[in-house]
C-alpha cells in the first residue's frame, strides 16, 4: 500500500506519484530512515504554508510519526530496507 494517497481536490502532482511509487515498490534510491526523515521535512513544510489550524496539527502529528518510524527502523538496523 502506498505511504501517501492523494484525496479528491488535491493538487499535488508529481510529488504524489512520487509517494504511490515508492509505496509500490521502493523506487527510492535512499535508505528507509532517510527516506522517513525527509517525509517529516515534507509535513512540516507543508504545515508552515497551510492557513487552516487543523490541517496545520495533523501535519505535524505525521512529522512526528515519520520521524519516529525513522528512529524505529534505525534502531532495528539490522534487518533489511
Amino acid at each position: 500500500m502506498p505511504f501517501y494517497r492523494r484525496g479528491p481536490g488535491t493538487h499535488l502532482g508529481a510529488r504524489a506519484l512520487q509517494y504511490e511509487l515508492v509505496g509500490l515498490g521502493g523506487l527510492s534510491a535512499l535508505p528507509r530512515s532517510e527516506e522517513y526523515r525527509r517525509f517529516a521535512q515534507e509535513c512540516l513544510e507543508m504545515s508552515r504554508t497551510t492557513e487552516d489550524e487543523r490541517s496545520r496539527a495533523v501535519l505535524i502529528q505525521m512529522a512526528q510519526v515519520w520521524l519516529r518510524l525513522a528512529q524505529a527502523h534505525e534502531a532495528n538496523a539490522g534487518t533489511s530496507d
